[in-house]
């Protein structure tokens, strides 16, 4: 079975030099810091993506399990069924052999 992993914690986000409504300027430390926050986010991605992978494939042996334990509970149902039987089977024997015992028995009396 696959194991989960850790995410990484993230880096905070750099606080921009300057900004407008559309661009922001960072110095060489906020740079630095986007490239940490880029490397930690695309590590956790690749983590989530295994995570989902090992979940998936553990609910796939969850699912085998469940099934084979409903094919060993039929199975178990069918062979107490054929053991019912067997045993119905040896008490018609056993009553069949008594009776020739005692019909064996009667004639040798009788005569």
């Amino acid at each position: 079975m696959v194991e989960l992993g850790e995410l990484l914690s993230v880096p905070e986000m750099p606080s921009a030099v300057s900004q407008t409504e559309t661009t922001a300027t960072f110095d060489l430390e906020g740079l630095l810091q986007l490239e940490r926050l880029r490397v930690a986010s695309e590590a956790n991605k690749t983590v989530g993506d295994n995570n989902t992978a090992a979940l998936a494939a553990r609910n796939e042996e969850v699912n085998h399990l469940i099934e084979c334990a409903r094919y060993q509970k039929i199975w178990m149902e069918v062979r107490e069924d054929m053991l019912e039987q067997e045993r119905s089977d040896h008490f018609i024997d056993n009553l069949w052999h008594r009776g020739v015992i005692a019909l064996g028995v009667i004639a040798a009396v009788a005569l």
